[in-house]
């Protein structure tokens, strides 16, 4: 990348140069020597302009169409799910909020995996759930295709903890915190440390639009869950995470998490 077209050119130049002095072969049918803004690199358009990801239009089109054929077929083969959901993965870098949308399809995936002793070929109705996240795929991936890269200097930080007797948070010198219920005090400690930062979220971002935000937990699970929208091992946590994605989704907030520091 230069500033200016000749610039680029000269560069590309000394490039080439020193790596063909060096014995490299260039892959001329693999490689582009003219100056662009756009290019598809590994299945991506990478815009160097609006910085950003997108898919191209041609695979927006062929994994919709897969998703409406399953929706209406409403009987598909395991092999087919599996597919879609490797569709899914792959698309992740391109749009905002994939993962809390293919989260009850994995879990589907699986349980009937395990069903039917992992034979892909036999059909199995679809579930519930992951009819929604078909119907979101299929109303949101052509509107929201095109993901911008990630800013490396948040709007805003927020840090949160939890314990067994409440949570807290703190975000620019304010501090919030609260008690769990009667009921909360029994659940696990990685669920009251999702939840907190759930509520601290909700706390500091409640009436946010288009933030960019950093947050800090003490535990890894926890932020792992939230920033791949759940998982396949704990369905709870899995419900929790998505309950913060969908806040994130409806303020359009970028948000990413990371282990506390001091750990």
């Amino acid at each position: 990348m230069n500033e200016t077209e000749e610039g680029l050119h000269a560069n590309l130049k000394t490039t080439l140069s020193i790596l063909e002095s060096l014995g490299f072969l260039i892959n001329w049918d693999k490689s582009t020597i003219i100056p662009s803004k756009y290019i598809e690199y590994l299945g991506m358009i990478v815009d160097s302009d609006r910085l950003s990801f997108s898919l191209p239009a041609a695979k927006v089109e062929d994994v919709m169409d897969t998703c409406k054929k399953a929706l209406a077929d409403g009987e598909v083969p395991l092999r087919t799910v599996i597919s879609i959901l490797g569709n899914f993965t792959w698309a992740i870098p391109t749009i905002p909020f994939p993962q809390s949308h293919y989260r009850s399809m994995q879990h589907f995936c699986i349980t009937e995996s395990k069903r039917v002793g992992g034979d892909l070929n036999v059909k199995c109705t679809i579930s519930s759930g992951s009819v929604l996240d078909f119907e979101w795929w299929v109303s949101n991936l052509s509107a929201l295709n095109g993901k911008d890269f990630p800013q490396k200097i948040p709007d805003i930080e927020i840090f949160a903890d939890a314990s067994m007797s409440g949570w807290g948070a703190v975000c620019d010198g304010v501090a919030t915190l609260g008690p769990w219920t009667t009921a909360q005090t029994s659940l696990p400690i990685n669920q009251l440390e999702l939840t907190g930062a759930l509520y601290a979220l909700q706390s500091f971002a409640g009436e946010a639009q288009g933030l960019s935000i950093r947050m800090y937990l003490d535990n890894s699970t926890a932020v792992c869950y939230i920033n791949k929208g759940g998982g396949a091992r704990s369905s709870e946590l899995t419900t929790i995470a998505k309950e913060l994605t969908e806040f994130s989704e409806m303020r359009n907030i970028s948000k990413k998490l990371f282990t506390s520091p001091e750990q």
